[in-house]
């Protein structure tokens, strides 16, 4: 706390969009996010995202990016 100086800067409000991808979904706050609405297919990304909005692609041979 000796050195700790809060931002001044606001974090943004407004929700990002990410126009070349496909989907757009949202991490759980355990870390996972469901591709493509496809039912129990999760995969753990990481706690620091959770509730974030993250853009997700499909690739010819299946696979997401």
């Amino acid at each position: 706390m000796e050195f700790y100086c809060g931002s001044s800067r606001k974090v943004p409000t407004e929700e990002l969009s990410y126009p070349l991808h496909d989907d757009t979904v949202k991490v759980t706050t355990c870390g996972h996010v469901s591709l493509l609405n496809k039912k129990g297919y999760r995969v753990f990304l990481s706690t620091a995202l959770s509730g974030e909005r993250i853009g997700v692609r499909e690739l010819d041979d299946g696979r997401c990016c």
